[in-house]
């Protein structure tokens, strides 16, 4: 029949386009709710890392700033224009 149907009046002109059934859409929500979960994990743990490093960021602010109020409000400069400044010192390992 090749996918064309005829009806009782004998018109074979039309083709019907077989419709998703409810197990092949209830499997298609189920798949996108299961990766929508995984990227709502991934995000939190990104999430997490973020708020480390405002955390840090924080730390090594106020460890400038008591370096400079204790030193005529001046930081010490990157002597050298090595990698290793002072400020790279002062800032703990990211991971």
């Amino acid at each position: 029949m090749n996918g064309i149907i005829s009806n009782e009046a004998g018109d074979t002109g039309r083709t019907l386009r077989k419709a998703f059934t409810l197990i092949e859409l209830l499997v298609v929500i189920a798949i996108i709710a299961i990766l929508g979960g995984a990227a709502v994990a991934g995000l939190q743990c990104i999430k997490g890392i973020g708020h480390q490093l405002h955390q840090q960021f924080e730390a090594t602010h106020a460890r400038v700033f008591v370096y400079a109020s204790d030193n005529q409000d001046s930081i010490p400069a990157n002597r050298g224009g090595t990698l290793d400044s002072w400020f790279q010192v002062a800032l703990p390992p990211m991971m």
